[in-house]
């Protein structure tokens, strides 16, 4: 689900994207449609396949993924229909959480169940998109141990190149920077357990950043984490922690 600044709702929904007014929540028009026998968009732009994410871009620009089918989209916002339909990626393997720079910079997780790792960053061409740089693991600071980026469940862009992701298998946090040829690794945070004040998740979804950077919220959702643990779920929660910056790429997060 996004939210424009306007107040508009945009959600998935089968093949397409619905839209809902901000004032009267009613649904006024959707987006997008299924692709039928042309999910390459040779005949018509638009098509989507059980999209699994949306995101409000730069502009009019909304975004779309089908990691089912392996690729992402580009809409007009403004329009209804396969006519919203802007571009389709080609290549890679997007997945079902991302984030934007409100801008034509996207930052796509690539999708966990294809044994993929991390996330990839990518350029709206406005006629097409374009792959720039990809990050998969990093190495720990302190004991020099590569670590990967494993399932990827949330990304959120923090307004200064500073990206947050929400990994599941191990649990943690990882804040990385985008320095505009690749990216660095910032910090890690978080371990398994249910006690928010010592950073602790069952299972993050998604993680947010607040407008002026001083917060991040962490969602966890209510489901069973995966079916090899049929019986520990996810907390059903939203924790906010406050984020002190000491220098651009150094912080400390506490539970706010």
């Amino acid at each position: 689900m996004a939210v424009d600044q306007d107040g508009n709702i945009y959600a998935t929904i089968g093949h397409g994207i619905s839209v809902y007014d901000a004032k009267s929540g009613e649904a006024i028009y959707t987006i997008g449609g299924f692709f039928g026998n042309d999910i390459n968009w040779e005949k018509t732009k638009g098509g989507l396949g059980w999209p699994g994410w949306v995101c409000v871009g730069g502009g009019d620009r909304l975004y779309a993924s089908c990691p089912g089918y392996s690729y992402w989209a580009a809409f007009d916002r403004r329009k209804k229909g396969f006519e919203a339909g802007l571009w389709r990626s080609k290549g890679g393997t997007p997945g079902d959480s991302g984030d934007t720079n409100m801008g034509k910079i996207i930052y796509l997780a690539n999708a966990y169940y294809t044994g993929k790792t991390g996330i990839t960053r990518w350029i709206d061409k406005d006629t097409e998109v374009e792959m720039s740089y990809a990050i998969a693991g990093y190495v720990e600071p302190v004991t020099k141990i590569q670590q990967k980026l494993n399932d990827v469940n949330g990304v959120a862009y923090d307004g200064e190149g500073g990206i947050f992701l929400a990994l599941r298998s191990p649990v943690k946090i990882v804040k990385i920077f985008d320095n505009g040829t690749g990216f660095d690794f910032v910090a890690a945070f978080g371990s398994r357990g249910e006690d928010a004040a010592k950073l602790q998740f069952m299972a993050p979804h998604s993680v947010v950043v607040s407008p002026d950077r001083k917060s991040l919220y962490v969602v966890e959702d209510g489901e069973i984490i995966s079916k090899d643990e049929p019986n520990n779920a996810g907390l059903a929660r939203i924790v906010k922690y406050l984020i002190n910056y000491t220098e651009e790429k150094e912080m400390k997060v506490t539970v706010q």
